[in-house]
């Protein structure tokens, strides 16, 4: 799946640098999967700079029709982003209303995977996780 329609796309190249987003979005580009799809630059460059801010993503209905996922980053001892751990789920079935709920719960096991990886602390936010080359 495209890299700027997933949850867990958006985690990855929201920790890349910007060159390295250039490359990749230049080279995948901005596909209209369905409706609900971004594919404007600058409203995906500030969705991405808001998932860094908050440590993870959520998207509904962009990659797939009524489907809806949140990913968030698993870290190495680096503090270097290693994968990604996404929920999936129908997205009639989920209300926007449980997603916080969800999330929590989502970067607690992000979090205890990553800290069995190696990593020294969990703190996914803007500053705190870097990347290694995609």
């Amino acid at each position: 799946m495209p890299w700027h329609a997933t949850s867990a796309g958006r985690v990855l190249l929201a920790y890349q640098t910007r060159e390295q987003q250039n490359a990749i979005l230049e080279r995948e580009g901005l596909a209209k999967i369905t409706p609900f799809t971004v594919v404007d630059l600058p409203m995906l460059r500030d969705i991405l700079g808001q998932v860094a801010r908050q440590g993870y993503s959520v998207v509904r209905n962009e990659s797939t029709l009524g489907l809806g996922a949140i990913g968030a980053p698993v870290v190495g001892k680096s503090q270097n982003i290693i994968g990604v751990l996404s929920l999936a789920f129908p997205d009639d079935k989920v209300l926007p209303s449980e997603e916080p709920r969800l999330v929590r719960l989502l970067l607690d096991a992000a979090g205890e995977l990553s800290l069995r990886s190696g990593a020294p602390v969990y703190m996914p936010a803007a500053g705190k996780v870097s990347s290694d080359s995609a």
